[in-house]
């Protein structure tokens, strides 16, 4: 007898990742299915960069500079002057709630915090009682009074407020509802 060699079915070698979709068939024909047209959601709904303001005693001049009009993120978004001016004058109380504010601002506060000892002077400031209570305290009760009336104001536009959590320059951020950003 003869032999009839068949060929063996090659099996394809496994892909990893999601399966492809099937195609749609007509009549045992492949037909090409529609690329899908992404259309970018309108600017109302985009989050604008976060404003960031400076609220350390040796940043006063930028400050100044920032009070003096909205930022133009924050105007697109339809903040007024005046609004601006309300929570801007906000953010000065929490300026004010530092201690050394009235005592000789920013060269005060580094003669406590770092003469003479430097870093250890640093660590034994933290650890004094008194410390938190007139410096560090009084300071976030302003924060939270401060974005309480604040986020009144920006709330209308899909805005919020953020302050930094321990940073060596206090900073507060206006960030639109929704970001990422903390």
């Amino acid at each position: 007898g003869t032999v009839v060699e068949t060929p063996i079915p090659r099996v394809p070698e496994p892909v990893l990742g999601p399966p492809a979709a099937p195609q749609p068939m007509v009549m045992g024909t492949v037909v090409e299915t529609p690329t899908p047209v992404i259309v970018r959601a309108p600017s109302l709904l985009r989050v604008p960069e976060p404003v960031q303001i400076p609220l350390s005693l040796n940043k006063s001049h930028e400050f100044t500079a920032m009070r003096a009009s909205v930022p133009p993120s924050l105007l697109a978004k339809g903040l007024r002057q005046d609004e601006w001016e309300q929570v801007m004058a906000e953010f000065d109380k929490v300026r004010q709630a530092n201690f050394f504010y009235d005592q000789g601002g920013s060269n005060a506060e580094c003669c406590y915090y770092c003469i003479p000892g430097g870093p250890i002077q640093f660590a034994l400031c933290l650890c004094n009682p008194v410390t938190w209570c007139v410096c560090v305290a009084p300071v976030e009760k302003a924060k939270t009074a401060v974005a309480l009336e604040a986020n009144v104001i920006l709330g209308r536009y899909g805005l919020t407020v953020k302050f930094g959590e321990w940073e060596l320059e206090e900073t507060v951020k206006i960030v639109g509802c929704g970001s990422n950003e903390v």
